[in-house]
């Protein structure tokens, strides 16, 4: 279920900054060939667990 939440929020959120036109990486030009993504690391798996 949070997950789908998560999955959810994440759509809603890229949605609202996409249709206020917010592009926050749109002055740096040497960019625009890129596909630019972000996570902060909670949803990446890590080579091992301690």
């Amino acid at each position: 279920m949070l997950e789908a939440f998560e999955q959810q929020s994440y759509q809603l959120h890229a949605e609202t900054l996409l249709s206020q036109g917010i592009d926050y990486l749109e002055a740096f030009s040497e960019l625009d060939e890129y596909t630019a993504e972000a996570a902060d690391g909670h949803f990446i798996d890590h080579a091992c667990l301690l």
